[in-house]
């Protein structure tokens, strides 16, 4: 019997808990903002301890206890936290995302059991307009191909959409990056003269921004034309130094050979004169053994 009444008591125990107990809420807020955590006690209820925690119910981060209204239990929220006590409910200033988690609240009074509720936040990054750049462009067979790349800055898990201002564009390859900072978007546009403006929109589930972009293939056949022209222009640039560097060394060496013939002549004529009986021959031989600048030949054996 004394079984019995036990258990029966802790089955009215768990019955009691339950009804008092508000259990898978979730709230959403944005990064700098402020959010009231609702205790869910019902108006009349007038609570005169409040406990707020987390992780379970065991690290308290604010307190109404006789009266006292503590703020200051977790470094985290310092300066950031205000407890009202009319309904228990717990506001948080200046979110960060940090502050995403589960936050668990006990209210009590004189004439009521004890009110126990859990409440999850999720705090996301208020989104600014995305870069929208184009990768890579082709033109090629009356189809014209970009490559776009839209991207957000130190944000994580964002969805992005696409969207072209055309019917005649053809979607090739949608690929999201690791962590979805960004995504790359791989398209094709039938006529090649055709404009159309893209538009890339991300989202976070609570803010969306979005970056649009204009582009035809226009711009980008001139610019191809202009790249061949360049490239040409180059080539023949190279071409001309070349032979006028070719013509350069064979000038020189022309004229330092005329030169080198010049100066045998004059060394042979002078050879001859000094000394009448020499060859020609004998000269080239015995240049060193012979001083045509002072007008004298040496004795030679």
């Amino acid at each position: 019997m004394k079984c019995l009444k036990l258990l029966r008591s802790m089955v009215a125990f768990l019955i009691i808990c339950a009804l008092h107990f508000i259990n898978g809420k979730t709230i959403t807020a944005i990064v700098n903002e402020s959010v009231v955590l609702p205790s869910g006690v019902p108006s009349d209820f007038h609570p005169t301890d409040i406990q707020w925690s987390l992780f379970s119910n065991v690290t308290l981060i604010a307190t109404l206890i006789s009266g006292k209204i503590r703020d200051d239990w977790y470094e985290q929220f310092k300066n950031r936290l205000k407890l009202h006590t009319n309904n228990a409910s717990l506001e948080i200033l200046q979110l960060r995302t940090q502050d995403s988690m589960t936050y668990y609240v006990s209210a009590f009074n004189h004439s009521s059991p004890e009110h126990k509720s859990e409440i999850t936040l999720i705090v996301y990054d208020k989104l600014q307009p995305p870069k929208l750049e184009v990768l890579q462009t082709s033109n090629e067979n009356s189809e014209c191909t970009f490559k776009f790349e839209c991207s957000v800055q130190q944000v994580k898990n964002v969805d992005y959409f696409w969207n072209a201002m055309s019917t005649n564009v053809t979607w090739k390859e949608n690929a999201p990056s690791l962590e979805n900072r960004t995504s790359v978007l791989k398209i094709s546009q039938v006529p090649v003269n055709l404009n159309v403006t893209y538009n890339c929109k991300v989202s976070n589930n609570m803010t969306n921004a979005s970056a649009t972009m204009s582009v035809s293939c226009i711009a980008i056949t001139y610019d191809s034309h202009r790249h061949q022209t360049l490239l040409i222009i180059a080539f023949f640039f190279v071409l001309f130094v070349i032979i006028c560097s070719f013509m350069f060394v064979s000038k020189k060496r022309s004229k330092d050979q005329l030169e080198i013939k010049s100066k045998k002549d004059h060394f042979y004529m002078s050879c001859n004169s000094f000394c009448t009986n020499c060859s020609v021959s004998y000269c080239y031989e015995n240049e060193h053994n012979l001083n045509l600048e002072g007008l004298a030949v040496k004795t030679l054996d």
